[in-house]
């Protein structure tokens, strides 16, 4: 997918480092992405409540809330469309991993 073709697309990142917050931020502007960024989980979630947000960069790693418990919040909403595959199968394996 060529820049032209995201531009208009917003992308969250989420992550409580600040160094890799500017590195994903960047890149994502680089490539036509409209970027916005939150460091605590409610954070974003009151971002994507609030804002129209595309894709979801989600630390799993987060103060307060973790990034696990805003994916639930975030499944659970009503008016939020398809998750994709991709992030539910690495949703499942941390699961796997976490529980063993």
């Amino acid at each position: 997918m060529e820049a032209e073709v995201r531009r208009g697309l917003t992308a969250l990142v989420v992550d409580d480092e600040e160094n890799m917050v500017h590195v994903l931020t960047t890149l994502l502007a680089q490539e036509g992405f409209g970027v916005a960024a939150a460091r605590t989980g409610d954070e974003a979630l009151e971002r994507i409540r609030s804002e129209v947000v595309d894709l979801v960069l989600l630390d799993v790693r987060l103060p307060g809330r973790d990034g696990l418990e805003v994916l639930e919040a975030v499944k659970a909403r009503a008016t939020v469309g398809e998750i994709s595959d991709a992030l539910r199968e690495v949703y499942g394996l941390y699961r796997e991993d976490v529980s063993v």
